[in-house]
């Protein structure tokens, strides 16, 4: 499949029928990220920023993604700056697609953008927003064949040094035993997955809000970053922070105590269910990660201040707070100007004539107050294109199936800037038909049926 447009996150879900074989995938593989730690890659990097508070940057840190590490790797350089992570893969793969996680530890050395080469191939650019922790790409160049290593040139416009938390490289292979490797796991607890929180309070200055230890957009440098409440003991304990999601489900979650130095040494955290867990945290700067055993779906979490060490006495709180869960599917991929890419549908959910295809856009205007248009192509394993789809503000949308193509009858605006916007097709019964919205067969405002 292929997408073409100006500036669009997008996230797709198939159903369709089973076929043995597709995109030349085996159907006894899956989409892994083969720089898990389970798939022995290693790494080298032309430089590395000194160790502070007895935490590394090392390029082993950005080997591992966000659920699993909080490390990043960083590098010593400060102007004009044209420094390689290189991760060598240990077999040759042919990477679909790939993921790049912002590096924690301060807002400065954030990535504005990356040069990207996978094998010989040629480097691209991608531009990368501050503001989202973690970004997914499709490949750009379908030639891209198998390699063994890829390398990452982070870019920014400020004189500080610069790296990345984590770097994914998806492709198809067996799951190794228990590895997650195939997992995307979400973080529930972002502001920008839809939670909420509050707290019992916040310290006077009024910038140290919990959302801050939801988003932790600064770093371990900057304390305003974090949630801190105005306390004396023994008033401290017991004071809270909840947070309630969007997205109910669970797997795993993550939390890190106060880098202000006054640490915490154990937290109450109430689950919505009533499961009740007392975590002992190491007082110590490196971030720690908790289970959660139970089988129920969650709607909140309330974590309290437990207890705290006999040398802290007042203003203490939480740094960071996540929640990572196993959710439904669904990733979402940044795509930033007119240049095809690639998504290879699994070959566990593909074939030539599937039943339901949906999927939304997130425009972004560049220019004036225009988000542009759409492109998406479906093509069979031999490389024909048997579906296409244009979405247009301009012009009729129209589908092209079977060498037949098919128009609105009206132009309509069915993409929005800066609004998520959901769209079906589902084939069935020789009928095509194409609705928008969130629920396939029932479109929140027109949908268009045309026999096949």
């Amino acid at each position: 499949m292929v997408a073409q447009h100006l500036h669009f996150s997008i996230f797709l879900f198939i159903i369709s029928t089973v076929c043995r074989q597709a995109n030349g995938y085996n159907l006894d593989l899956q989409l892994v990220n083969v720089v898990d730690p389970d798939y022995s890659p290693s790494c080298t990097q032309d430089s590395v920023k000194t160790s502070i508070r007895s935490l590394d940057f090392k390029c082993k840190n950005a080997l591992k993604p966000q659920w699993m590490n909080m490390l990043s790797w960083v590098s010593k350089c400060i102007d004009n700056c044209d420094e390689m992570i290189r991760i060598n893969f240990n077999k040759n793969y042919k990477i679909v697609e790939f993921c790049l996680s912002q590096t924690y530890h301060n807002i400065h050395h954030k990535a504005n953008g990356v040069d990207i080469q996978f094998g010989s191939n040629s480097n691209y650019y991608l531009k990368l927003d501050k503001n989202i922790f973690t970004e997914c790409f499709l490949i750009r160049d379908e030639s891209v064949k198998s390699i063994n290593y890829m390398k990452v040139y982070p870019k920014k416009s400020t004189l500080s040094r610069v790296g990345l938390s984590s770097i994914m490289a998806f492709a198809y292979d067996s799951v190794k035993g228990t590895s997650t490797a195939n997992k995307m796991y979400t973080n529930i607890a972002s502001t920008l997955s839809g939670a909420t929180c509050n707290a019992s309070m916040v310290h006077f200055q009024g910038d140290h809000l919990c959302h801050k230890a939801l988003d932790y957009t600064g770093g371990f440098t900057l304390p305003n970053q974090q949630w801190v409440v105005t306390c004396t003991q023994p008033h401290c304990v017991g004071q809270f922070m909840r947070v309630d999601f969007e997205i109910f489900a669970f797997s795993l979650y993550f939390s890190r105590e106060d880098d202000s130095g006054k640490f915490l040494s154990q937290l109450k955290i109430d689950w919505s269910s009533g499961s009740i867990q007392i975590l002992d945290i190491p007082i110590n700067n490196h971030p720690r990660c908790f289970d959660y055993t139970e089988d129920f779906v969650e709607n909140w979490v309330k974590a309290t201040i437990n207890k705290l060490p006999s040398n802290v006495e007042k203003n203490v709180g939480l740094g960071l707070f996540q929640v990572f869960a196993d959710v439904l599917p669904r990733k979402e991929y940044t795509i930033k100007d007119t240049t095809a890419v690639f998504y290879h549908l699994p070959s566990t959910l593909t074939s030539v004539s599937f039943k339901a295809f949906i999927f939304g856009l997130y425009g972004i205007n560049t220019t004036g107050n225009t988000c542009g248009q759409f492109q998406l192509k479906l093509y069979s394993s031999n490389n024909d294109a048997i579906f296409e789809l244009l979405l247009s503000n301009s012009e009729k949308t129209f589908i092209k199936f079977n060498s037949k193509t098919y128009y609105t009858n009206e132009i309509i605006e069915f993409i929005k800037c800066n609004e998520w916007r959901y769209f079906w097709i589902t084939m069935n019964d020789g009928m095509l038909q194409f609705g928008n919205g969130i629920v396939y067969g029932v479109s929140t405002s027109k949908s268009y049926v045309t026999a096949l």
